[in-house]
């Protein structure tokens, strides 16, 4: 009687539980002038960071890694800036693995310099419409972040007007990163 009774009490102090937030979600750039933002902090300072030294001392390669919906063609005019320095236009070749599908969500992988990387105490990725680019909206992956490295206020969206901060409202950030690979081509180091 008494567990009947703790039961039925139990189920009368119903609590409203927060949904979750999604585990990936969708941006799409349409239109020449929007910009999905992504700030990364960089360990690196003039003193230097021994975590990030030892780990340069490990890396072959540096990259970006993107996460947007395939396939990518020269003519959608997809780019890829670094603090305003055009690193280049995302296509298939730049396509980290196959997908199952060809309009399935994915990494593209675009190789850094550690210079490139360092001029700044924060590395601002932005990805942009070429002028003249195909009028297909391109998809941009966002996700669920605890701990972005320059805050959750690291992910912003221009939509051709104002910038919208993404990672407050959708608890989260564009799938925009930062990987140290080494000579095997592991991945051992990620920044977000």
């Amino acid at each position: 009687m008494a567990f009947l009774t703790l039961t039925l009490l139990h189920r009368c102090d119903a609590r409203h539980v927060d949904r979750p937030p999604d585990s990936l979600w969708i941006t799409a750039l349409a239109r020449p002038g929007e910009i999905v933002q992504h700030v990364i902090a960089i360990p690196a300072s003039p003193a230097g960071d021994a975590a990030w030294e030892r780990a340069w001392q490990r890396a072959d390669v540096a990259a970006a890694w993107v996460c947007a919906r395939g396939p990518l063609h020269p003519e959608d005019g997809l780019q890829l800036w670094l603090n305003d320095e055009l690193l280049g236009t995302i296509t298939e070749a730049h396509s980290s693995a196959p997908r199952p599908l060809p309009d399935s969500v994915g990494f593209f992988r675009v190789p850094l310099t550690r210079s490139q990387i360092e001029r700044r105490p924060a590395a601002t990725f932005q990805l942009r419409r070429a002028p003249g680019a195909s009028d297909r909206p391109i998809d941009i992956c966002g996700s669920f972040a605890y701990a972005p490295s320059a805050g959750m206020g690291a992910s912003t969206l221009f939509d051709g007007t104002m910038w919208q901060d993404r990672g407050a409202e959708k608890r989260g950030r564009f799938l925009i990163e930062l990987r140290l690979e080494d000579a095997a081509g592991s991945i051992f180091y990620t920044l977000y």
